[in-house]
């Protein structure tokens, strides 16, 4: 019987062990890779409402004032990245439309999009967070002028051109 319990313990020990292994495989390729992300700012509109992946129409864009991402602080301070209606990735990705080489940086850490007219940040579920206006951003939030995110030692401000 002592041989038996002895077993199951070594079994269960075994079990835990692997899951640990797992999980922290798991969150390395999350890290590397980045995270799907299910729930999106277009996900509580309703049907009325413009989708975050529709294009605006073009008097839209023409109306709307240019603004830029311009980088404050961290590898890149001086550069300037112009807000057009394509999305803007920030991550160490050599994908990504601002490519940071931060250690406190995911891979796909963070994403600018137009929705409805107006610009949105959206962490892209980075193991580090994304900081907007000195909050820690949970959810999709609004872009303003002058708005500040901060991604790991980098700094962004929000500018019109």
């Amino acid at each position: 019987m002592a041989q038996f319990s002895s077993s199951v313990f070594q079994l269960g020990f075994l079990v835990l062990l692997w899951a640990l292994v797992l999980s922290a495989i798991a969150v390395l390729r999350a890290d590397m890779y980045g995270v799907h992300t299910l729930f999106r700012l277009r996900d509580r509109t309703g049907p009325a409402q413009q989708s975050a992946h529709q294009a605006p129409a073009r008097t839209e864009l023409l109306s709307r004032p240019a603004w830029e991402l311009r980088i404050t602080e961290g590898p890149l301070r001086g550069t300037t990245v112009p807000l057009a209606s394509a999305p803007v990735t920030i991550g160490r990705a050599p994908t990504s439309t601002v490519v940071i080489d931060d250690d406190y940086c995911s891979a796909r850490h963070a994403r600018i999009f137009l929705a409805g007219g107006s610009w949105h940040l959206e962490d892209l579920g980075s193991t580090n967070g994304t900081v907007l206006n000195g909050s820690a951003l949970r959810e999709p939030a609004l872009l303003e002028v002058g708005s500040t995110m901060a991604i790991g030692e980098t700094r962004i401000e929000v500018d019109e051109q």
